[in-house]
């Protein structure tokens, strides 16, 4: 039960984090694809410098995306 949980917390967190930084649902869908994509590869990698540069790295992506849209719309 308590892994189930656990396993729980980061999608949550990944929703938020999608839906927070996407305008409309295909750029929210495209936002969780992007954040499970790049956890998988900091996964594979099994090291904890690399996953901390990649949540470092992806999270300026969808900061610069969505302000992009805000200044083309």
């Amino acid at each position: 039960m308590n892994s189930s949980s656990s396993t729980l917390l980061p999608f949550s967190a990944i929703f938020e984090i999608a839906f927070t930084y996407s305008l409309t649902f295909s750029d929210f869908v495209f936002s969780i694809t992007f954040i499970l994509q790049t956890l998988q590869l900091c996964i594979a990698s099994k090291i904890v410098i690399v996953a901390a540069v990649c949540f470092e790295f992806t999270l300026p992506v969808f900061e610069m995306n969505s302000v992009k849209k805000w200044y083309s719309a």
